[in-house]
């Protein structure tokens, strides 16, 4: 402590009058941010439109710091169990780090981590600890400029640090030192500052502690700490009548963009140290926030409203999926949704949130879980065969042809892969399975019930040994080099195979284009009013047949006539339903499935197997290439979803939930 320091003593009462008035004014201010805060959370948590909590970073992905950023600073404070969240106070920092408590080190990459020995500390994490109100920042700090001082709030209690300092030795040190400068004299009232010294004692890092650093100053803004695990720091953005602001995270290098609030935790799971993150923010944010990322925001609109539904259909039947891990409902990953904020929510992805908003989808009453996946190969697969569910469960979750899926022109909608018999006895025995011995020479298989997605397959080695898995995602799971799905055929090299289509009236047989190592029979196909049943008329000169090509010649009594075989014809033979656009489309609903037989011809000389495979992903439910493909023909958002959702009624949440 310098003299010039403690000649300040002196003038202690003037500069605390100075900073009560200069307290209050920002109290004032803050309390107007709080009230403003406490009515968004309210407005939140409407029933129809729930605040969820999505993880964001968890698990063995955490580090020692979380960046924060807000273009007009932020509120702290913290949210509960319920997903209250409580304001305390507010920042101008645009910038702030979320950290582990201890001694920080700055590095090159601006990230905050645990010092080491012989690394230079820019931020110290041992603290004289202070009883007195937070009221008393602005006096303190105009006392000791060079020294930080900061709100703490432990379970309850709000009080001040004061130092950033490197070990607990230098901390005392500082704390004595501070006793005998601003020691109280007999004929003197004792200020609050000399009284909370009285008393301080020094604040040493803990592991269940999280401190908000401002990295442009290193100097700690707010320090929290919790018994119970259940509160979380909470950081929101402070928002301005003239613009929405969100607040941006930064997992790794790069800041997305979040509504609602961040929740930063220290994770101690195992090994894994650092600083756990959740999104907590409202149903219809968090819908718009995962559809850029699970699909195109530039998709028909169409199919973003009926993918709308099934994000939230999924959403709410998860709840409290990570709960137990997490503290989450969801992750933001694909074992959930992915979900990366805003950045790429535009204008058509807000409108088709806002146009089918709250909307969700039940059977016979109950919220339906609405699995999806990226494509899934002209036809889906049914829930109980890929993962042993109960068919009475999830009725809705069934095998259906979509023979307007146009995945052979996808990336992903169609593999072909050759592996040789030792290599597929090697994956095998690599995964754990041990009824094998040697190479395989042979591979059969079933399919399940109205599908073409592989059930149930057998492989026999040259010693005559057998082994035979069950379940299409086992199945495609432990063929994982070879397929990127349950929907494959599978021979040996040089051979011939036959797979089965599922397609309707109005529509062309499911095309497989030709692949690498593979002659494939390839049918005409524009995906739409194609693939007519042969007919026949009687004419003078007895039956004539027409078969599928685009004209026909039919003589009757009065000469040859010429028909060509157009829209108008074919749609006589199936119902038809008026597009968004006003065009004529197949009736999806009322179409019968038709099973039809392909041959596939592989090259080689029997040494290896080939697989060919169509889509990609376990293919229940929703396939979302093939809603985009349905936006593409002009379908709405309600034919779109219920083709891949047998049975289900569309409602309003808020109807499920009885409230008005």
């Amino acid at each position: 402590m310098t003299a010039e320091t403690a000649k300040r003593h002196k003038g202690l009462r003037l500069l605390r009058a100075v900073s009560v008035l200069l307290a209050v004014l920002l109290l004032l201010g803050l309390g107007l941010s709080l009230v403003l805060a406490s009515r968004a959370a309210s407005l939140d948590a409407e029933a129809d439109n729930p605040l969820i909590r999505v993880a964001l970073v968890y698990g063995t992905a955490v580090k020692h710091d979380y960046g924060l950023r807000a273009d007009h600073g932020m509120i702290l404070g913290y949210a509960d169990a319920n997903k209250v969240f409580t304001p305390i106070l507010t920042t101008e920092a645009t910038t702030l780090h979320a950290c582990r408590d201890g001694n920080m080190v700055f590095t090159s990459s601006k990230r905050y981590i645990l010092a080491g020995n012989g690394q230079t500390v820019q931020v110290g994490g041992y603290h004289i600890a202070l009883d007195c109100s937070p009221d008393e920042v602005e006096a303190i700090a105009r006392l000791l400029p060079e020294e930080s001082i900061f709100s703490f709030w432990q379970d309850g209690k709000q009080s001040l640090l004061l130092g950033q300092y490197t070990s607990e030795n230098a901390a005392a040190e500082a704390l004595v030192s501070l006793k005998n400068d601003f020691a109280m004299t007999d004929t003197e009232e004792p200020t609050p500052f000399q009284k909370a010294l009285a008393t301080a004692t020094v604040n040493i890092p803990s592991h269940t502690a999280v401190v908000l650093v401002d990295p442009s100053t290193h100097r700690i803004v707010w320090k929290f700490e919790s018994s119970d695990a259940a509160l979380r720091v909470g950081v929101q953005a402070i928002q301005t009548e003239e613009e929405h602001t969100h607040l941006y995270g930064m997992p790794l290098p790069y800041y997305y963009a979040y509504d609602g609030t961040l929740l930063v935790s220290p994770n101690q799971s195992g090994s894994a140290r650092g600083i756990q993150v959740v999104n907590q923010l409202p149903l219809e944010r968090y819908v718009a926030g995962v559809i850029p990322y699970e699909v195109s925001n530039a998709w028909p609109l169409e199919t973003l409203k009926a993918f709308a539904i099934a994000v939230r259909s999924y959403t709410v039947s998860h709840f409290n999926k990570h709960n137990g891990a997490y503290g989450a409902d969801l992750c933001n990953t694909v074992d959930c949704q992915v979900y990366r904020g805003f950045a790429s929510a535009n204008a058509r992805v807000l409108q088709a949130v806002a146009e089918t908003e709250g909307v969700i989808a039940v059977y016979n009453g109950r919220i339906c879980s609405t699995f999806y996946s990226s494509s899934t190969g002209g036809c889906t697969a049914n829930v109980w065969e890929v993962w042993g569910s109960n068919p009475k469960t999830y009725p809705y979750l069934r095998a259906a042809a979509t023979p307007w899926e146009k995945y052979s022109q996808y990336g992903n909608g169609t593999s072909t892969v050759t592996a040789t018999g030792q290599q597929i006895y090697e994956r095998l025995k690599a995964r754990g399975y041990t009824a094998l011995d040697s190479a395989v020479t042979d591979i059969t298989y079933t399919t399940g019930e109205n599908t073409s997605y592989v059930y149930t397959i057998t492989f026999t080695d040259k010693n005559g040994h057998t082994l035979t898995l069950k379940g299409c995602e086992n199945i495609s799971i432990n063929l994982s080099p070879y397929v990127n799905s349950a929907n494959f055929v599978v021979c040996q090299s040089g051979e011939t195979v036959t797979r089965l289509n599922y397609t309707k009236m109005g529509f062309g047989n499911t095309t497989a284009e030709p692949t690498l190592g593979v002659l494939v029979r390839s049918y005409p196909n524009d995906h739409l009013l194609v693939g007519r049943q042969e007919f026949s008329v009687l004419t003078a000169h007895g039956t004539h047949t027409f078969s599928d090509s685009n004209t026909e010649y039919v003589m009757s009594d009065t000469g040859i006539h010429e028909y060509n075989l157009s829209h108008s014809l074919d749609s006589q033979y199936y119902p038809t339903i008026i597009g968004v656009n006003g065009q004529e489309l197949p009736d999806l609903m009322s179409l019968k499935t038709l099973v039809e037989s392909e041959t596939l011809q592989t090259e080689g000389d029997g040494s290896a197997f080939v697989f060919i495979g169509r889509g990609w992903g376990h293919g229940v439910g929703l396939s979302q290439f093939g809603i985009k493909d349905l936006g593409d023909l002009g379908y709405d958002y309600e034919t779109i979803f219920k083709a891949y959702y047998s049975g289900v009624d569309l409602i309003t949440y808020a109807d499920y939930l009885g409230v008005s």
